[in-house]
């Protein structure tokens, strides 16, 4: 297992294309971040991490209504969990990838949900060289916003918005020469 406590205070300069909007900005972080793997025997193993973050905009040259908001797509805590199985023929896992609520944009109107995507992976080694592989990923098809050009919006209006992907699924052959 490792820990990690952290402080921070990061000055941000950025220009917008979208918007055109020019950011001079402080941000004050606190938190700790956790990892670690363990393995039961018998090739089971299971690896994760987790962060807590409390997260402030704290200074802001163009907008000082924006101080003390929760900055864009900072969420509380994040977590990923990935237990699997290998033996000599196989692999097979599952990835569990989490997040707390968080808002989308710096003026903390719109949020988005907290979400667990699910990913399975699985591989089969036919011979040393040669395996075969199959992935899905966002299994129960979630759906996450993790960024939008709006930080606000009326019933009826529409919002620009980045999502991920929804459910795939990809099989493929590999071989080693």
């Amino acid at each position: 297992i490792n820990a990690t406590l952290f402080y921070t205070v990061t000055g941000d300069t950025q220009a917008e294309v979208t918007s055109g909007l020019t950011f001079i900005r402080e941000y004050d972080a606190t938190g700790f971040e956790l990892e670690g793997l363990y393995e039961f025997g018998h090739g089971f193993t299971v690896s994760g991490n987790f962060t807590w973050t409390d997260a402030e905009i704290s200074d802001d040259a163009f907008n000082p209504a924006l101080i003390g908001n929760t900055p864009r797509r900072q969420a509380d805590y994040i977590f990923t969990i990935t237990p699997q199985y290998e033996a000599d023929e196989f692999l097979i896992g599952a990835t569990f990838q989490g997040s707390d609520e968080f808002f989308v944009q710096d003026n903390n109107d719109l949020k988005q949900d907290a979400y667990v995507i699910t990913n399975l992976f699985a591989t089969y080694y036919v011979t040393d060289e040669f395996s075969v592989s199959v992935n899905v990923n966002n299994l129960t098809n979630e759906f996450v916003i993790t960024e939008s050009e709006e930080g606000s919006a009326q019933v009826g209006d529409i919002i620009r918005a980045r999502a991920m992907n929804g459910r795939t699924t990809n099989v493929s052959v590999k071989y080693q020469f």
